[in-house]
């Protein structure tokens, strides 16, 4: 069964090529990669269309009633709307992926062994007593799920806490006690300030600037961070055009052409950041 990986992209259609090609060197499970388009503009909108007509790669365009009040509301309203209207009317018989449009991969991963039993897996988050996983990457193997229409993934608030994007998974969870779950490691930002900086390479941590704060999911997941250009200013815009920080975005993709090149391997991290 092919593994369907969903990734949405309203900003940076230079990310397509690389989350593709990393993909395909990667992921080791049969699978395909499908670009949910959500930018605004009309410029990026064609931009990020014309990158999945060159790599042939589907192409769904989310509707313009979905809610964009903010980074986290858009993020999540996209994401509920393609597991509503995707994943539970066109794939609830395949595996699913989610992740983030600034996920790439260095390292092999097999979604299929990583699950094993468990039928849901993510990177931990906590707000408050409420855990749940965060979207950046998860794993859902929907034909062995109870129910999978009954998943949310909106943020708001979940027993009086505030939660971000997934939180309200936190319901499927509670409904669902029974279930098989895996936490997915991650390193959180590579930076001094949280004592991690040795996991990179010695070659990778010459080029590298702490203040880029990637992180690793799984020793295979680089999380290139803000990678949206989601402004926070009043009216919480996008920034729709150029890049936002040119030298990290050169230092991630000699990374990741690299790592596809086989001129770095990335090593099994044994890290994991133990934080909320």
């Amino acid at each position: 069964m092919t593994t369907k990986i969903f990734s949405s992209h309203c900003a940076r259609s230079d990310f397509i090529d690389y989350q593709y090609r990393s993909l395909k060197s990667f992921f080791t499970d049969e699978h395909e990669l499908i670009i949910l388009n959500d930018a605004k503009d009309p410029v990026v909108r064609a931009a990020i269309s014309s990158e999945c007509v060159r790599l042939n790669l589907a192409c769904y365009e989310t509707p313009d009633d979905l809610i964009h009040s903010s980074g986290p509301v858009a993020c999540a309203s996209v994401l509920q709307w393609a597991w509503d209207e995707l994943v539970i009317k066109k794939y609830s018989d395949a595996s699913i992926v989610f992740l983030d449009s600034d996920m790439f991969m260095v390292r092999d991963f097999s979604a299929k062994d990583f699950l094993g039993d468990a039928v849901i897996a993510g990177v931990p988050q906590r707000r408050g007593k409420i855990a749940y996983f965060w979207n950046g990457v998860m794993l859902f193997d929907v034909p062995r799920m109870p129910n999978p229409e009954r998943i949310m993934l909106y943020c708001g608030i979940v027993h009086g806490q505030n939660v971000d994007v997934g939180g309200m998974i936190y319901y499927y969870f509670m409904e669902n006690p029974q279930i098989g779950i895996r936490a997915i490691p991650h390193t959180s930002h590579i930076h001094s300030s949280n004592s991690n900086m040795h996991i990179l390479p010695e070659q990778v941590l010459a080029r590298y600037d702490e203040n880029y704060r990637i992180e690793i999911c799984a020793s295979s997941f680089l999380h290139y961070g803000s990678g949206t250009n989601w402004k926070v200013a009043p009216g919480h815009e996008f920034v729709v055009s150029g890049d936002s920080a040119p030298p990290k975005t050169t230092f991630v993709f000699w990374l990741l052409d690299s790592c596809i090149d086989g001129d770095i391997t990335m090593p099994e991290i044994s890290f994991v950041f133990q934080g909320d």
